[in-house]
């Protein structure tokens, strides 16, 4: 269900704004955590944003937490108002 939330709204964004952005953290993927997230514009002033970030590792040993895998995902969606735009408005 999200998944097809998620390539709805990606296809839904492409087609009406040309300012879409889709971001890999670059860093943490070569680590084996990719981090993918997609902004796109609602307004001149404001920002629909939804990252994601997961990790596949199932061998981690670490002590004592040597049994539970560390394996996690997030999701975060959130909306942003640029701040330098807001700034200059007030100046």
């Amino acid at each position: 269900m999200r998944l097809k939330l998620f390539t709805f709204l990606f296809f839904l964004s492409v087609g009406s704004q040309a300012q879409t952005y889709i971001k890999l953290n670059g860093a943490t993927s070569l680590l084996g955590i990719p981090g993918i997230g997609i902004e796109v514009p609602v307004s001149k002033k404001m920002t629909f944003q939804l990252d994601a970030t997961m990790s596949f590792w199932n061998s981690v040993s670490i002590g004592k937490y040597s049994e539970r895998p560390y394996v996690f995902n997030q999701i975060f969606l959130r909306s942003d108002t640029t701040l330098n735009l807001l700034m200059t408005d007030f100046m």
